[in-house]
């Protein structure tokens, strides 16, 4: 394939895309993406590997930068949590929370924001219009036990 004149330049390479992507996957197939990093590094070729979200999410950059954050959450123990890529030298970031529980704030809405009187809101809970919280979680998580939960952090959650 070096040597074809059709693929010498950029758009005989283009023209031809489908047999050299079969022509490189035949050949990368043959080893690991480690290998390969391996081979290509030394060779002096740049290359990165293409990594699944879990795989990005473990990857020690990701721990060397602290990017995900573990948030505790009454009903769910711990949750994991992508932190900002914004940083601030002189504005300190708020800490992260965990996402509102059903209903949580539905009381401070309808009565701060829309106005509704405590007798409103007593007779929207008796006719059962708030639904039922989900229960606070027994025991909070440890920051294992959320990762071992999370599909992302731990493929094998998802199954």
């Amino acid at each position: 394939m070096a040597n074809d004149p059709v693929l010498l330049d950029k758009p005989g390479r283009l023209q031809h895309r489908d047999r050299l992507f079969a022509a490189v996957n035949e050949a990368f197939a043959t080893d690991t993406r480690e290998n390969w990093l391996a081979r290509l590094r030394a060779a002096r070729v740049p290359a990165g590997a293409v990594r699944t979200i879990a795989e990005a999410l473990r990857a020690p950059e990701t721990e060397a930068l602290d990017i995900v954050s573990h948030v505790p959450h009454p009903a769910g123990g711990t949750v994991a949590n992508i932190r900002s890529s914004v940083t601030l030298s002189k504005t300190p970031m708020a800490e992260p929370v965990a996402a509102p529980r059903l209903g949580e704030h539905t009381r401070d809405v309808l009565r701060d924001t829309l106005g509704y009187s405590d007798e409103q809101l007593q007779a929207l809970q008796a006719a059962g219009v708030f639904g039922n919280r989900l229960p606070d979680a027994p025991v909070p998580e440890s920051r294992e036990a959320a990762m071992l939960r999370c599909p992302f952090l731990n493929p094998q959650a998802a199954r």
